[in-house]
């Protein structure tokens, strides 16, 4: 199921990334596509948030473990 994005209140998120990283990111994927990952990467984030796993997250951004982060099928 594909959702129309037009059609739903969003919120642009913004952060500091550095500039040969963004550049590598922005090189292989066109704007849909960045756009699409993103989206893909805060639903299964909010997976776990709701699945009650999120010191997975924490975890992982502490450098504590790995994340593996599964695509939520609606959102493809």
């Amino acid at each position: 199921m594909t959702l129309e994005y037009q059609n739903i209140q969003t919120k642009k998120i913004t952060a500091r990334i550095e500039i040969e990283l963004a550049n590598r990111v922005q090189f292989k994927f066109h704007q849909g596509q960045q756009q699409a990952l993103f989206r893909q990467i805060f639903a299964s984030l909010d997976e776990l948030f709701t699945s009650g796993k999120h010191t997975q997250i924490t975890d992982y951004i502490y450098g504590a473990s790995a994340l593996t982060l599964k695509p939520k099928k609606e959102n493809l």
